[in-house]
């Protein structure tokens, strides 16, 4: 169609620029051919891009998923019987004065801190299990504290 129309605008006076004449046109048929490639290539790369933008942003989310259900603990966990009797033990063993009462309570304030931070959202980003395995430790410790404070007593 291009190439009809050029040969209609340009006035024709001799074989030699009409050879020309006629390479010009052929070459910028040629030449919109390659441009109409490259616009299909260029669509398909961005569609491409698109997809694996598409699916990067899939599995980012994941991740933010997967990473903020582990700075929450499950309300079982949450309802676990060491929970109590860390408290209960701790209530105890700071309620009464005696010798060693400073580092014990000291002790006794950490575990309980950071049984709280344990048991709250966004604190850790653990796994049940490992928040299982710490609130374990803790009851350990604590229940090795009211056994020295019941020596005392």
């Amino acid at each position: 169609m291009v190439y009809k129309i050029l040969l209609l605008l340009l006035p024709v006076t001799g074989t030699a620029q009409s050879a020309q004449i006629k390479l010009y046109l052929q070459q910028i048929v040629a030449n919109q051919a390659v441009i109409n490639s490259i616009e299909k290539g260029i669509g398909i790369a961005r569609t491409g891009l698109n997809l694996i933008s598409a699916s990067k942003r899939g599995e980012f989310d994941l991740h933010r998923i997967f990473f903020t259900a582990l700075g929450i603990p499950s309300p079982v966990l949450r309802q676990d019987f060491r929970i109590n009797a860390i408290r209960r033990m701790a209530m105890l063993v700071s309620s009464k004065h005696i010798p060693f009462n400073k580092k014990l309570l000291e002790e006794t304030a950490d575990n309980l801190e950071e049984l709280v931070k344990l048991i709250s959202h966004n604190r850790y980003q653990l796994s049940d299990e490992e928040r299982m395995a710490r609130i374990n430790r803790i009851y350990e410790d604590m229940l090795d504290k009211f056994i020295f404070y019941k020596q005392f007593e």
